[in-house]
């Protein structure tokens, strides 16, 4: 679990499989922690990267950033990211950014977990 400041998102780690939990309290000042720690974990071999987004009722364009970095990069690895049980606010921005387009929505992580071991 990573603490910044005053803003708790929980970072799980199993394999190459990442769980980022991330609350309504995290904000732009916690921007640079969460980058450099997935940055991190890319480097040591994480490459799939599941963003549970069910405690938010709206997402920030920063987060939108970060998801579609991580993405990016973890394609290049043959991993990606997964977005996890989004509420229908958090779903309305996504489609509206379009990031659902190229990045796979799943209702619950044990389901992103098995569509991953499909592949």
């Amino acid at each position: 679990m990573d603490i910044i400041g005053e803003t708790l998102f929980d970072i799980k780690t199993r394999g190459m499989v990442t769980t980022v939990s991330i609350d309504e309290s995290f904000d732009i000042n916690d921007k640079d922690a969460l980058n450099l720690r997935l940055s991190e974990l890319l480097e040591t071999g994480s490459i799939w990267f599941l963003f549970d987004l069910s405690n938010i009722h709206y997402i920030q364009s920063f987060l939108l950033g970060i998801m579609v970095t991580i993405n990016n990069t973890a394609e290049k690895k043959n991993g990606g990211v997964r977005l996890i049980h989004p509420s229908g606010p958090v779903r309305h921005v996504l489609d509206m950014a379009r990031l659902t387009h190229f990045i796979s929505e799943e209702e619950t992580i044990e389901d992103a977990i098995e569509e991953i071991s499909r592949n």
